[in-house]
């Protein structure tokens, strides 16, 4: 099974027990109703099923969920419980036929869930609309908090979902524990089934090789969990004068620990010391409170492992030490003070054995531009004189982002100064870091640069994280803060307000549910998985099957950062990784059995080889494959339209992932009447080992026919060398402006449009594409149509459209146009676009387009795409441009009508443009377009064609 269950991850099984056949003799009789159905929702770490199923016949005395798991690990499941009542589980010791007992390593939580109420435009650009899941389980209650926990009190049909943590501490004697699972309603035990687990004979390192750096704020944490007389408390520091100081201490430590326990590095920079000018204007630093609070978290003896992170982040920022109200790159005197707080820094840390973990973020970072350029290299100066034992780290990056298409950027050069770069994904490049001689670190951004732990993300997208660290050889990622919860009156740090101010917060305030102390959510879950996944590939490593992890590493993550532009830093492939979640799973179980066979397995032996060479099978059937991405389809604006014959040009780019090159041809397949091409058997294609090649097919044709939605598709094959052929579909996109003889009113009404033939595109489809890894072209179309048409008189183009809706007029707010975000979707807004390419000389470069964005908020034009950072010029465009637009029951409509002159790359007759048209369904938060472009509309390679006459 391979759909999305409702707690967000791919469901491994899906099991209905009737109380009936697992239930006591008593918990059936008399009542048909009071049964409790009980669910197998998720399991993240592969159980192994007797059968289909984790539950065995009817007839069978084996009812068990079987799981296995190495020693210094966690294994996971969730359960769905479904009843009329108090429902309520019970969960045993888990025990040993020899009598061992693991102890009080289970945890049982409750899990809550939270609505997404908005999708990022980088969830819109990369995840088809069937993958979403509007309510995410995430917020996890222990079973026993006061509030929230459990019994949950259920009506008829209403379910509860249970997660299921349990940990095989060190010692742990390799063997099968099994516990009972006892589910109860209204008190009485109606359900039972065992969970069996088998405890792998190896152990998973304490540590990996790589920190996961996330940042607390103490101040959110004690204002939702701190109240004093009725008051919530939100100090930003921790002060032994304090009545409540120790509470504090106790909340900030409890957050440590959860985080810690988690496989993360927690960090606290917002704590800072004592810092005081005197009558000399020197500066003087008390440590004091700060060492009793965090002293024991900086050396690791707070937590249970005693160990002590790699890294840690000093308080330093733009506001502390406390600037001067003028520009404070400006003022020797705070350039002095600042410097003079550093060399105390140096000196306490030195003292206390801390130094060398001991980092300095350089602050004012913000954005990347000359502001932060020049307050990164004023800092870093000022640090390197104040102690040269300091670790710097900038947020920024070296490289020269010009060649990556940043319009006009500054490049930025700290060359012996920085000893860090931890940028954003988006503008992570290992190489180019590495190249300057300092440490690669890299922060968590957004798919497709990076892995993701907001709440839309996919099940996979927080646990990728790790792995690409993995491969881009980092040693310290850093994520998004984990609490930022409002701190606005009134706020009550319930998990549905805390999505809804932050997606990427991944702690809960405990206070709803009756706790002194944060809950955890799926996604920190997840972020562990992936660590503990880590520390399987270098357990694998240093039994020197590191062949295996690389190319199991290989399989699942393709790039990474910047390794994922096209064309510029803003055009990227879709997330390179594998979304399946099932894969994941066996790639676990592969590196499983490859530790077993360091051990005394016989790797020769038939009863260990075939499991593996089976579930090998899978995993590269699941991750090694060949695809062709269509890119566009030109029409060739150089030969002659009149009297002559077509060039058309399919641009195409083909992707191996396999582990071996492929050699074959791409070529047409029957194409239609009056076509030709120079070559039957189509262009020769090799293509090496985890790389792209763009391929293009030319073909002529006598005359051009399409749909009644300005489309003729084109089938395609690519045919390799002792492998099944793949076809695939190009789409031509084509339109004429209908020839008017009477004028049009442009008033949004399209009463007066006469009826015309080859002058209409529809059929827009989502830029995401189809669901992944399915053959679901039918269903990458937008939920609600869009029309465009288009027509010509001696001055000027016209155009318009209709788009159903399900929003009403006053859904829409007025007089706001949207924008491009970062990600080259618009901002959240009910819009049209219409993109043009007169020159149509084949450039990727979209200062060459004219937009013209319409709503019903009104409209706008430019020559050139606005986006920040820039990938190119834009400029006014003084186009004598009219519009008006209408709603109407269940759609609106627009008229735009612009000036033939406004173009002045457009002589000549007999002409064909570049046109592409979008449209942002508000409604439903999606982007399609009528070219079928994936990922970037704003290529001219990727847009449609019309033929201006």
């Amino acid at each position: 099974m391979n759909r999305s269950c409702t707690t967000v991850l791919i469901t491994r099984a899906i099991v209905l027990l009737s109380a009936c056949l697992l239930s006591n003799s008593t918990g059936c009789a008399g009542r048909s109703d009071s049964g409790v159905r009980m669910w197998v929702t998720e399991i993240c770490e592969t159980p192994v099923f007797n059968g289909d199923s984790p539950f065995a016949d009817h007839d069978s005395n084996d009812r068990a969920i079987h799981i296995q798991g190495a020693i210094n690990e966690v294994v996971s499941l969730a359960l769905e419980l479904t009843g009329d009542g108090a429902v309520d589980l019970h969960l045993s010791d888990l025990t040993s036929e020899s009598g061992r007992s693991l102890s009080g390593c289970a945890a049982v939580f409750r899990m809550h869930p939270v609505q997404v109420r908005n999708y990022p435009e980088w969830h819109v650009r990369n995840i088809h609309p069937q993958q979403r899941v509007p309510f995410v389980y995430d917020a996890l209650v222990p079973s026993d908090a006061p509030a929230g926990g459990l019994p949950a009190i259920l009506k008829h049909n209403e379910s509860v979902k249970v997660w299921i943590d349990i940990r095989i501490p060190k010692g742990t004697i390799p063997e099968e524990y099994r516990a009972n699972i006892d589910v109860l309603l209204d008190g009485r035990n109606v359900a039972s089934a065992d969970i069996v687990l088998t405890v792998w004979p190896f152990v998973l390192p304490d540590r990996a090789n790589l920190e996961m750096l996330v940042e607390l704020d103490p101040p959110a944490l004690f204002y939702h969990h701190v109240h004093e007389q009725g008051v919530r408390f939100k100090p930003s520091q921790v002060i032994g004068k304090d009545p409540m100081a120790d509470v504090l201490r106790g909340v900030l430590a409890s957050s440590m620990r959860l985080l810690h326990d988690h496989r993360m590095s927690p960090q606290v920079p917002a704590l800072r010391p004592i810092a005081k000018v005197g009558e000399a204007g020197h500066l003087t630093v008390d440590w004091s409170e700060y060492d009793r609070t965090l002293s024991n978290f900086i050396d690791g003896s707070a937590y249970s492992d005693r160990i002590a992170p790699l890294s840690w982040l000093v308080p330093f920022d733009q506001d502390f030490p406390p600037p001067p109200a003028y520009d404070p790159l400006s003022s020797p005197t705070y350039s002095r003070i600042t410097a003079e707080y550093l060399g105390s820094v140096a000196q306490h840390f030195f003292a206390n054995d801390w130094l060398s973990r001991a980092i300095v973020r350089l602050p004012y970072a913000g954005s990347p531009g000359k502001r932060a350029s020049e307050a990164a290299g004023h800092f870093a100066y000022i640090t390197r004189r104040a102690d040269e034992r300091l670790r710097i780290v900038s947020d920024l990056f070296p490289q020269d982002m010009a060649k990556r298409g940043w319009y006009r950027y500054e490049a930025l050069d700290l060359s012996g100064y920085v000893d860090i770069w931890s940028p954003l994904a988006q503008f992570f490049s290992e190489n180019d870091i590495r190249e300057t001689g300092a440490t690669p670190w890299m922060r968590v951004d957004r798919p497709p640069y990076s892995g993701t732990v907001e709440i839309p993300g996919r099940p996979v997208d927080a646990r990728v994280i790790a792995w690409q660290a993995k491969l881009a050889g980092l040693h310290a990622i850093e994520l998004s803060m984990a609490n930022n919860w409002s701190l606005d009156a009134g706020a009550q740090g319930l998990p549905q307000e805390c999505i809804d101010y932050d997606p990427g917060c991944f702690l809960y305030p405990g206070r709803p549910f009756g706790l002194l102390e944060p809950v955890a959510s799926v996604r920190l879950k997840r972020l562990r998985r992936g660590m503990q996944d880590l520390a399987y590939l270098e357990l694998l490593e240093s039994r020197k099957r590191g062949f295996i992890a690389a190319t199991i590493t290989d399989s699942l993550v393709s790039n990474v950062g910047s390794a994922v532009y096209e064309t510029s830093f803003l055009d990227a492939q879709l997330p390179p990784w594998n979304a399946n979640d099932s894969a994941w799973e066996h790639a676990r179980q592969l590196m499983a059995d490859q530790l077993l066979t360091t051990l005394d397995g016989d790797p020769n032996d038939p009863a260990q080889q075939l499991p593996a060479s089976l579930r090998w099978r899978n995993f590269i059937d699941e991750t090694r494959d060949v695809s062709c991405d269509v890119i566009g389809v030109r029409v060739n604006p150089t030969v002659g339209l009149l009297g002559g014959t077509i060039g058309v040009d399919v641009l195409t780019r083909i992707h191996n992932r396999k582990r071996l090159p492929i050699v074959g041809h791409l070529g047409f397949g029957p194409l239609p009447v009056g076509w030709s091409t120079d070559s039957t058997e189509g262009v020769a294609v090799q293509v090496e080992p985890g790389e792209s090649r763009p391929v293009t097919l030319s073909a002529k044709a006598s005359g051009l026919t399409w749909d009644e939605n300005g489309v003729r598709r084109i089938p395609l094959r690519l045919s390799l060398d002792d492998d099944q052929p793949i076809l695939c579909e190009a789409r031509l996109c084509h339109i004429t402006p209908q020839q008017l003889s009477d004028p049009i009113l442009v008033d949004g009404v399209l009463d007066d449009w006469p009826t015309a033939v080859g002058n209409h595109a529809s059929d827009f489809r989502l830029i995401c594409g189809s669901v992944p890894g399915e053959n679901l072209a039918h269903k990458d179309h937008s939920r609600n149509a869009t029309h465009f048409f288009a027509a010509v008189d001696e001055d000027t183009l016209l155009f318009a459209v209709k788009c159903d809706t399900d929003l009403r007029e006053s859904d829409v707010v007025s007089n706001v146009v949207p924008g491009i975000s970062p990600d080259g979707i618009p901002y959240a807004g009910e819009m049209v676009e219409i993109l043009l390419d007169p020159a149509n000389t084949g450039t990727r470069i979209p200062s060459d387009l004219y937009r013209i964005v319409v709503g019903p908020a009104g409209a706008t034009w430019e020559k050139g795409i606005t986006t920040y950072p820039p990938v190119g010029p834009t400029e006014r465009w003084p186009a004598a441009i009219r519009h008006a637009c209408k709603w109407q029951q269940g759609a609106w409509t627009a008229e735009i009508e612009v000036p033939l002159d406004a173009f002045p790359e457009s002589t000549g007759h007999a002409r064909v443009w570049g046109l592409n048209v979008t449209r942002y369904d508000l409604g439903n938060q999606e982007y399609a377009t009528w070219s079928a472009t994936l990922g970037n509309a704003f290529n001219p390679e990727t847009m449609g064609n019309i033929t201006v006459p």
